[in-house]
């Protein structure tokens, strides 16, 4: 939503906070809406993507839904989720990949 022509530029929805781009199905190769949420957490703003049409059954109204309950605190946002699981994982080393190649 920068001002640089590079990037692509996101259509408003009728929900507040929710946008959306047009993109190509992995699975299908048609076209379908990419759902991106806007919101304000603590002082800074955030800009995330919430989801897709087609795979992940993504509407608007959805979307606004994960809006509100990131707003309030209630869901973690992409980046938190993303180094919550890092930690939880820690570093792999040789013995945890043997003892998890050994279940297997």
């Amino acid at each position: 939503m920068s001002g640089d022509s590079t990037r692509f530029r996101a259509k408003k929805t009728s929900h507040v906070g929710v946008y959306f781009i047009e993109g190509t199905s992995p699975a299908t190769g048609r076209v379908e809406k990419i759902f991106y949420v806007s919101y304000y957490r603590d002082g800074k703003r955030h800009y995330e993507k919430a989801g897709r049409q087609s795979i992940d059954g993504m509407t608007a109204r959805i979307a606004s839904g994960i809006r509100a309950d990131r707003m309030r605190g209630l869901q973690a946002s992409n980046r938190a989720r993303r180094e919550e699981d890092r930690a939880a994982q820690g570093r792999m080393t040789i013995a945890k990949l043997w003892t998890e190649y050994e279940t297997h």
